[in-house]
């Protein structure tokens, strides 16, 4: 009897715990299309978006595709980074709280190999973004070259 009893209670939680996973499968799939968002097709608006603004890339697959929540409440180096936004005539301040697409690609350099693109994606449109050596003597720019 007591075998039984908890052979049904095992087979409760199991079908719990895979009702809870193929929710939650459910969800993110929801989401997902909701957003209407497809990394190729951003990439390729990322590309085009880069290419007039007249950014060589060494190659038109970003390097990498991340989400990032944008805080709410700005610090002072993103408050800073968002004047380079302003200048480009973006502004994050409206993204606070959102979870934005960050597209990095390689920047084609005769004399460095650690120069990349950041473009930012939020709802299909892009938001911002930067060009910016990663090295020791790293330094950063928007689009068209003008420093912060």
């Amino acid at each position: 009897m007591y075998a039984t009893f908890k052979r049904k209670k095992i087979i409760f939680y199991a079908i719990s715990v895979f009702s809870a996973i193929c929710l939650i499968a459910v969800a993110i799939a929801f989401r997902a299309s909701r957003s209407g968002e497809k990394p190729s097709e951003l990439n390729a608006v990322c590309v085009s978006f880069l290419r007039d603004k007249k950014v060589k890339l060494s190659d038109k697959k970003p390097q990498s595709i991340e989400t990032t929540l944008l805080a709410h409440d700005f610090s002072e180096t993103v408050k800073e980074y968002n004047e380079l936004q302003k200048k480009q005539g973006f502004d994050l301040t409206e993204f606070a709280g959102k979870t934005v697409t960050k597209y990095t690609y390689r920047v084609a350099c005769k004399d460095r190999t650690d120069v990349v693109a950041v473009v930012f994606v939020y709802g299909g449109k892009i938001i911002g973004g930067d060009i910016h050596c990663i090295g020791a003597d790293g330094y950063m720019t928007g689009f068209d070259g003008e420093t912060v």
